[in-house]
């Protein structure tokens, strides 16, 4: 070994020896607890709060240089409760020596236990931590630096190997909204903490609320980067699992997954954005593109949501909800579709939407706004087949009343609903089944404000001929009122009564008018204050059943006979070449004078009035 390894080597120990010397002389001489006034100093004028060390701070040597802390408190702020915001019934922090000599700080583990934070929003919206923020950001970093300065932060540099959080709990108290929860026995672990470099973290906690009432485990995991200068959190690959039950858990229970590509959040500008999230709850599967910008109001949320196929039966089931009865089982089994929804202080909105019902497309948009004057609904949809007899009751629940003793009217119509109804709506369907009958080309349009409804236009084809019709309804006074006309333009009857009846026996081209008025809320109401006029032409069509011309000849020629009947056969028909008839409905009655039957060798007048609340008939 040469002169010169010789002389560095004792070099070196020499260096090490007045270290570990220097070392020891400073343990034995330093307290550090003579500078917890220093600092709980230093805190209340940075953040007007007290910070309180219950124990006495020890320093550790051993593997690393480190400070434990027992029983730290830091209170709350001004107007909240008298208990401490937080609490750390442990720390320990770990520095290494070296990286000091380099002028970085390079911290081992911060070990946390029993920590307990207690997070509050009063009545105004004010939360307790909102003047930490307030101090923490009134210079942002570099904002009034010189050149020398950004020189000296760049040289610095802050690491953690890593965080560990134990037996903590953290406590949201809402009196705004009036919610409160509890996430106890919070676990969180992290790998080592970088200024703009990525680290593991894994957390789990059990939560409990009592408004609302439910209780369960959270699970999650991502990895994360912080940005201190700037206020920014970034998430990549975040993976979340949380289980719940209680009241007031839609179903009583449920097990959800979500899963993102990223989530980034800027705490000085106030705004968080989620990239390619999968959200997996009640059987429905939901992909998230979106953000949030505010944390407190005004706040608006806006994201592209796409919801997989997932069958609407199972997932209301599993929402505790009943499953409606329709006509047909496997109805609401395929439902899907995507959307863009924006939330803010105003309401909300749906536009872009494009979905199916099971063989049902949709596209259009929704919107709901809080106005000064009343909520306002605006609705357009475009949509393509409708069976809508799929969906209705079946026959045998939509005839039983399920009551014993004298049938109760059915209400057709709500004041209360009408009078509170602000809503803008237009539809437009390629083809829609009711009852049987199908309509191509269907428009409706509806506008509703102040208690008073307009429906019009309602136009579609049908049956090679044209349905109009539209309604007024009044709800301002005592009773809604409603005018209503319809009209029907050369309708095939063939097609109708099969649809309608399942008979093609009926036949003919049928045009109709009616202008009609009438008050109340249920339908014998309706029916007896019922008023107004109605026209009817059907020309070129068979009237099945019964032979006119036939009867009216074997009348003639038993003219002479004192007695007798005259009967019809089954397949008997009537050919004719038009029914004409105008009637006039005043209080429930509709009454007919004009009636004239034109036929091959035969026409035919009547007469009569028909009772709408009864169905009895005087007609001749």
């Amino acid at each position: 070994m040469n002169k010169a390894v010789r002389l560095s080597m004792i070099g070196a120990g020499v260096c090490v020896a007045v270290i570990i010397l220097a070392l020891g002389i400073f343990i034995s001489t330093f307290d550090i607890n003579n500078y917890k006034g220093f600092v709980s100093r230093l805190v209340k004028k940075q953040t007007g709060r007290e910070l309180t060390f219950g124990g006495e701070i020890g320093l550790t040597v051993f593997p690393r240089l480190g400070v434990r802390m027992n029983d730290v408190s830091l209170s709350n702020a001004p107007g909240f409760a008298d208990e401490p915001m937080l609490v750390a019934r442990e720390a320990r922090l770990e520095v290494r020596i070296l990286p000091l000599l380099s002028g970085s700080v390079r911290f081992g583990h911060l070990d946390l236990s029993g920590v307990s934070l207690a997070l509050e929003r009063d009545e105004e919206g004010k939360t307790n931590w909102n003047d930490l923020i307030q101090s923490a950001t009134t210079d942002f970093p570099g904002d009034k630096k010189n050149h020398a300065e950004a020189k000296d932060d760049e040289a610095f540099v802050l690491e953690i190997a890593g965080v560990s959080l134990a037996e903590s709990t953290l406590t949201w108290n809402d009196r705004m909204s009036g919610t409160s929860l509890a996430l106890t026995d919070c676990n969180l672990t992290t790998g080592a903490i970088g200024s703009a470099k990525a680290f593991p973290v894994k957390a789990g906690c059990a939560f409990r609320g009592t408004a609302p009432a439910l209780d369960g485990q959270l699970r999650a995991s991502s990895d994360v980067t912080l940005k201190l200068d700037s206020g920014q959190i970034a998430l990549a690959g975040l993976d979340l699992t949380a289980s719940a039950k209680g009241a007031d858990v839609p179903g009583g229970s449920v097990a959800a997954e979500a899963k993102a590509q990223g989530v980034s959040l800027d705490l000085h500008k106030e705004n968080l954005k989620v990239d390619a999230m999968t959200v997996t709850a009640y059987g429905a599967t939901a992909h998230v593109d979106g953000g949030l910008s505010g944390f407190d109001e005004p706040r608006r949320i806006s994201a592209t949501v796409t919801l997989d196929q997932f069958n609407g039966r199972e997932t209301l089931a599993a929402l505790g909800i009943d499953q409606p009865e329709t006509a047909d089982a496997a109805a609401l089994t395929r439902v899907g579709g995507t959307a863009r929804i924006v939330l803010d202080g105003d309401g909300f909105e749906i536009k872009d939407m494009h979905a199916t019902v099971d063989d049902t497309s949709v596209s259009g948009s929704l919107s709901h706004r809080e106005t000064e004057s009343a909520p306002t609904g605006t609705i357009r949809l475009q949509i393509g087949t409708l069976d809508l007899d799929r969906y209705l009751p079946p026959e045998s629940a939509s005839t039983s009343s399920g009551t014993t003793g004298a049938p109760v009217s059915p209400r057709i119509l709500d004041i209360d609903t009408l009078r509170s109804l602000s809503l803008d709506f237009e539809a437009v369907l390629d083809s829609l089944r009711v009852h049987g009958i199908r309509l191509e080309k269907v428009t409706v349009a509806l506008k509703a404000q102040h208690g008073v409804v307009r429906i019009t236009p309602v136009t579609a084809a049908l049956y090679g001929g044209k349905l109009s019709a539209g309604a007024t309804i009044n709800a301002q006074g005592a009773q809604p009122s409603t005018d209503c006309i319809i009209g029907l333009e050369r309708v095939d009857v063939a097609g109708l009564s099969r649809d309608a009846l399942g008979s093609e026996e009926y036949k003919g081209l049928l045009s109709f008018n009616g202008a009609v008025t009438c008050q109340g809320e249920r339908l014998d109401a309706m029916l007896a204050s019922m008023n107004g006029k109605t026209g009817m032409t059907l020309a070129d069509g068979v009237f099945p059943g019964v032979d006119l011309l036939g009867m009216a000849k074997t009348t003639h020629a038993s003219r002479d006979r004192k007695d007798g009947t005259v009967e019809s056969d089954k397949s008997d028909t009537t050919r004719f070449g038009s029914i004409t008839g105008t009637g006039t409905i005043a209080d429930g009655v509709i009454r007919n004078r004009d009636l004239e039957i034109k036929a091959p060798g035969l026409r035919a007048d009547g007469q009569g009035a028909v009772a709408l609340t009864t169905g009895v008939i005087d007609y001749l």
